[in-house]
């Protein structure tokens, strides 16, 4: 246990910061300091909460549970026109506890990797967990740091649910090839999310539409006012709940945009692609839609849209 600059307790054991050096490490990450969130964003917080009809139906149901609709769900790519990059990817079969005991061959690993798509990763299903998560083997692969992907872990819930979930896994898969996507740890759920929205807005299934953006509204609150109550949790799990914080109001803010107004939405849509190209970075798309999450007072008044009335 140790402490760094800024006074909060470090447990060097904890999964989380392995996650951040690793992400730091390969995807070049700026080192994250913890945010200031003013005081608009607090009182969100306690509006949602009071907004009683909001936590409704908070957990998915698993009923009507159907993988092979999860896979049908694979169109949305093409029809909304995103572009996922290509990604490397264990052949089917490849035992990948190999890479870990000591004994694989260089020739062996190389021979069962391909390239393919986030959409080709075969999905894995935990029954009776909530366990989400693309798995995949950080490697330095040819003086490039990357990952080779093995799957994408959903859980088994409702279909619609599911599909929404599936499509932002595959997001991240899309910006982990892409060098993170993001200059700051703390932006790296904003793409997902946003991306999260659009695929529950393509089922045309107003129901679903207003589960999955108040699941994420009720998610927001319980983070913030985690944070807020827990000034002295270990850095890197507030770094982690920030990024959902920031990720969700900068999201639900994109997301708006691009429906209320169709010229935008393809725009936004060409600039998704320009950061799975690496053209561009997610701060620069928040940028040009005065989406960040600093722009308080107007994204407290989008993030309100989306609450009961």
């Amino acid at each position: 246990m140790g402490f760094n600059e800024f006074k909060y307790k470090v447990d060097r054991n904890d999964e989380t910061i392995k996650v951040i050096k690793n992400s730091e490490r390969f995807f070049g990450y700026a080192k994250t300091k913890p945010t200031n969130f003013s005081r608009d964003i607090k009182q969100l917080a306690i509006d949602i909460f009071r907004d009683h009809d909001l936590f409704d139906d908070y957990e998915f149901s698993k009923e009507d549970f159907d993988k092979e609709y999860v896979g049908e769900s694979k169109a949305f790519w093409n029809n909304e026109g995103i572009v996922l990059p290509k990604i490397h990817l264990y052949k089917e079969g490849y035992d990948t506890d190999k890479i870990f005991d000591g004994n694989h061959l260089a020739k062996d690993f190389l021979d069962n990797i391909k390239l393919g798509y986030p959409t080709d990763l075969p999905r894995e299903y935990t029954d009776g967990s909530q366990q989400v998560t693309a798995r995949g083997s950080y490697i330095d692969f040819f003086g490039k740091n990357t990952i080779v992907f093995k799957d994408v872990v959903l859980p088994e819930v409702e279909k619609r649910a599911c599909s929404v979930i599936y499509a932002h896994e595959l997001t991240h898969v899309g910006l982990d090839e892409a060098r993170g996507g993001s200059e700051w740890y703390t932006n790296r759920e904003t793409l997902p999310i946003l991306i999260e929205l659009l695929f529950a807005n393509s089922l045309n299934d107003p129901e679903i539409m207003d589960k999955i953006i108040k699941r994420r509204l009720a998610y927001l609150a319980s983070v913030i006012a985690d944070v807020h109550d827990h000034p002295e949790m270990p850095f890197e799990k507030r770094i982690k709940l920030e990024s959902y914080i920031k990720s969700i109001i900068q999201g639900v803010t994109l997301f708006t945009v691009s429906k209320d107004d169709e010229n935008s939405k393809k725009e936004i849509i060409t600039d998704i692609n320009k950061v799975f190209s690496e053209e561009l970075l997610t701060e620069h798309l928040l940028a040009k839609y005065d989406a960040d999450y600093e722009t308080a007072d107007k994204n407290v008044k989008t993030l309100k849209r989306h609450m009961s009335r």
